[in-house]
């Protein structure tokens, strides 16, 4: 049965199929069942191969959560997510949890100092996004500081990203979105973190020159008090 046939057969919406490959095995497979698809399911059908650091990494470009895929690195699967996902959807057909987020998009900025969160995508944006204004913001004053993290905020929205973060209070637990003013916080809370890796940087720099110079100058006192064959 053709791919572009197949998809016809799922309950859901299939926008994209990600075929993964750790042992390279498959690839001249995929690459040669290209050539039966249609144009609009090899556009949207992806491959990736390599290790499993570089899949997952290749997965997490697009936007797809590595941490909660069913396959563990060790090849067991665990479906504890995919239920707490089922509840979290019959719970959202049944117009309990209208609001609730279930996954979080490729943009999403996520509070939370867990590897999943500083790892997402949209967060590592952001901070890249701040690295570029910190020239800018540095040499500004409060209320102009105040501005370049609203103006990071309207880009983050304007990529269709949002600030969120986690509600552990609620029946299920969830994703919400912060308002605008919590959402400026959090960007200066990434140029505050930023100038503190820069002067722990420079002070770490400052110490290696510090301690080169010291040992140059027991090194030339060495050569100054040695004896000449001369002598």
């Amino acid at each position: 049965i053709a791919l572009h046939k197949l998809k016809q057969c799922f309950g859901v919406d299939v926008n994209a199929i990600h075929l993964c490959d750790t042992t390279r095995a498959q690839r001249f497979f995929l690459s040669a069942s290209k050539l039966y698809m249609d144009n609009f399911t090899r556009f949207r059908l992806q491959e990736h191969s390599g290790t499993r650091e570089e899949v997952d990494f290749a997965l997490q470009t697009f936007g797809i959560n590595t941490e909660d895929s069913p396959m563990r690195p060790d090849g067991s699967w665990d479906t504890s997510w995919h239920k707490q996902w089922l509840e979290k959807q019959k719970q959202y057909d049944e117009e309990i949890a209208t609001d609730t987020i279930l996954v979080p998009r490729r943009f999403d900025v996520l509070f939370g100092k867990s590897k999943k969160c500083i790892q997402h995508p949209g967060t590592m944006r952001c901070q890249l996004i701040v690295e570029m204004h910190w020239d800018e913001y540095n040499r500004q004053r409060k209320k102009e500081k105040g501005l370049i993290a609203s103006k990071i905020v309207r880009i983050i929205h304007d990529s269709q990203g949002r600030f969120l973060k986690w509600d552990g209070n609620s029946k299920t637990g969830s994703w919400v979105e912060v308002d605008d003013v919590v959402a400026r916080e959090k960007v200066t809370h990434f140029f505050r973190g930023l100038r503190e890796r820069k002067q722990k940087m420079t002070q770490n720099q400052e110490g290696h020159l510090k301690s080169f110079a010291t040992k140059r100058g027991i090194e030339k006192n060495v050569v100054d008090t040695t004896p000449s064959l001369n002598q």
